[in-house]
């Protein structure tokens, strides 16, 4: 297998699952393909397309502009969400009945004590 082909669970666009639905009928799976096709044919009233991306494919951002009327500012974002891989479930005490509230002093007390650091006088000046 070569470096440029390997997908990791995701086709050619980046697109780990999708889903088509249609009111009253169950779900079917679709790619990236029959993706491209339902929005050139129109979709029907009472349909949706649920679609999983892996924002680290370096297909997706190329694939997702030309198909989606999001702004450039949003796949800004959401690309560097997915770098860095924010999502609640790696927060510590994200499970924690007082889990934001604990983190918030946390984050409050370390930046307090790092400014304090930054911006303390010498002493021996």
């Amino acid at each position: 297998m070569s470096i440029t082909s390997a997908s990791y669970g995701s086709d050619q666009a980046g697109l780990v699952s999708g889903c088509h639905f249609k009111a009253g009928e169950p779900g079917r799976e679709i790619d990236s393909a029959a993706v491209h096709s339902w929005q050139h044919q129109g979709g029907e009233r009472g349909e949706l397309i649920w679609l999983y991306f892996n924002l680290t494919h370096t297909a997706f951002e190329r694939w997702m502009q030309p198909q989606s009327v999001l702004s450039d500012e949003f796949f800004a974002s959401y690309i560097t969400a997915g770098f860095f891989d924010m999502s609640v479930g790696d927060v510590p005490l994200a499970h924690h009945p007082s889990g934001f509230w604990v983190m918030v002093v946390l984050v409050v007390t370390f930046t307090l004590l790092a400014g304090w650091w930054a911006f303390r006088k010498q002493a021996s000046l």
